[in-house]
């Protein structure tokens, strides 16, 4: 999907590309004779860099919603911060917690640190949007309900599929609750 985008730092004679090709890469061209000096692999394709004041690093954002620290001379990216790429269509606490919440996008499900504002988890369901989440009285399930019909119930420290509701609703499931039974 060809280079997003550009970077040119002063000094070392060498361009840095961020390339959009389905995974993305950070490329670092020799300027002479136009050969790569240096590769790196990105989680989603690279669509900006920008460069720190004082060239010594510079920052790499994603398509996939991530952005990363790279030193400028190992070419070493850190993970500095994640996002949703496409709208945001649920935001959740758990019931007696400001610590933690949840929020659904297309694709996935992430559990954040409310204090720290860091993503703790991130459940993935590839291309398909989840419209709603619930997290089970006793802590120990997330539902979520899904274009494609589908409730799936994941567990909330591994984000393993715990079991589907294969077919909740023929037209997109949009709604999922836990129910407090007897009481």
């Amino acid at each position: 999907q060809g280079v997003r985008s550009l970077l040119h730092l002063s000094g070392g004679g060498s361009e840095t590309l961020g390339a959009g090709a389905g995974s993305g890469a950070l490329v670092e061209l020799e300027l002479g004779g136009l050969g790569v000096a240096r590769a790196r692999e990105l989680l989603g394709g690279v669509t900006s860099l920008s460069a720190a004041p004082d060239g010594s690093c510079f920052f790499a954002g994603t398509w996939d919603g991530n952005r990363y620290l790279v030193d400028r001379a190992g070419l070493e990216p850190s993970l500095r911060g994640t996002s949703h790429p496409d709208p945001v269509r649920t935001v959740i606490f758990p019931a007696g917690s400001d610590a933690l919440f949840l929020t659904a996008s297309k694709g996935s499900i992430r559990l954040w640190d409310a204090k720290e504002r860091v993503e703790l988890l991130r459940i993935r369901v590839p291309g398909l949007e989840c419209h709603a989440l619930a997290v089970s009285p006793s802590g120990d399930a997330i539902a979520s309900a899904w274009e494609d019909g589908k409730v799936r119930v994941f567990g909330p420290e591994s984000g393993r599929l715990q079991w589907v509701i294969p077919d909740a609703h023929s037209d997109g499931a949009t709604a999922v609750a836990y129910t407090h039974g007897g009481d």
